[in-house]
């Protein structure tokens, strides 16, 4: 319930229309009221401030490779198995972050800030000093079904409502393939090698692997280490992936659709000069230690393995 008096406000990831595709997003909305807060805001519009960024660094003379930053997997890999990378990272923070800055700012710099959304690396994030992030908790989609079964809350049947403002515009396209170049406008031309975008670990890796390599020509790369947010390890259900990104892209429209652009632009162009979307990095690396063979085999015999025909390897458990 948090501190009596205390303003309590929840922070909505775009994602969350693909986490609950059977449920009228506004009745989730009216949901996440009746479990006490008393602002429901959209990251989308803290995307929507980041895409403005990217635009510029993208247009900037390119001094260096640049690697998006809205991903906390793809900074926390970097920082620990890739530090010499970080002076490729954007040095801008994500869209929960820069969020967090304006509903502080909105609504008290003592209210209780909680993002909800699919991704377990913001947990991580929300509590990086380094991060810009003026989140106080993470909830994943998966913890706020539970929460809300513990309330008794059947979201369903709750009364519709809206977010609270600011209104959020192509931001809403960040959590699927691509959804930062397209709300940022960096157009990727059939002949043009100079932008990569890519999601997926395995494919993450890959371009990760290549990047100090001669023939890697790239100047902005934009990774997600999930199949895209929509994808994320917390999603609450929901059918397959295209059917999410789908799900996402017909939400942003009609919502794009409806709204006053003049009166969205006005707001994206105040809220640019009243928040700081920088953000530094610091190497955390994690030391690949092998260990010796004594100390193998005295593990091994804590697991009942005395002779080599006990080590079956069947290729499982990865010891």
């Amino acid at each position: 319930d948090g501190e009596p008096g205390r303003l309590k406000v929840a922070l909505l990831a775009p994602s969350f229309p693909a986490a609950f595709m059977e449920l009228q997003p506004e009745r989730l909305i009216g949901a996440i009221r009746r479990l006490g807060f008393d602002r429901v805001c959209e990251v989308a519009f803290g995307a929507d401030l980041n895409s403005h960024v990217y635009h510029e660094l993208r247009d900037a003379p390119p001094q260096k490779p640049i690697i998006t930053t809205a991903c906390p997997a793809i900074v926390y890999f970097v920082q620990k198995y890739a530090p010499e990378l970080i002076q490729h990272l954007a040095p801008v923070v994500s869209p929960m972050a820069v969020m967090s800055q304006v509903v502080r700012q909105l609504y008290g710099a003592g209210s209780g800030v909680v993002f909800i959304g699919p991704c377990i690396g913001k947990k991580m994030e929300a509590r990086d000093p380094l991060s810009g992030s003026a989140v106080d908790e993470v909830l994943t989609f998966q913890e706020l079904v539970q929460l809300l079964a513990e309330a008794g809350i059947d979201p369903a049947s709750a009364e519709p409502s809206e977010f609270d403002p600011p209104e959020a515009g192509l931001g809403q396209l960040f959590p699927v393939s691509a959804g930062l170049l397209k709300s940022a406008d960096i157009r990727e031309a059939p002949l043009d090698t100079s932008i990569i975008s890519t999601n997926g670990r395995r494919r993450c890796m890959w371009v990760l692997t290549d990047f100090n390599k001669e023939h890697f020509s790239a100047e902005f790369i934009d990774l997600l280490m999930c199949e895209g947010c929509v994808n994320g390890p917390a999603m609450a259900n929901g059918p397959g992936l295209y059917r999410r990104k789908e799900h996402v892209v017909r939400y942003a429209r009609s919502r794009v659709l409806q709204a006053d652009l003049d009166t969205w632009r006005a707001s994206v162009d105040e809220w640019l000069a009243r928040v700081d979307q920088t953000r530094r990095f610091e190497a955390d690396p994690c030391p690949r230690l092998t260990p010796p063979p004594e100390e193998l085999a005295r593990v091994l015999r804590q697991m009942g393995k005395e002779k080599p025909e006990d080590e079956l390897n069947c290729g499982a458990c990865g010891y």
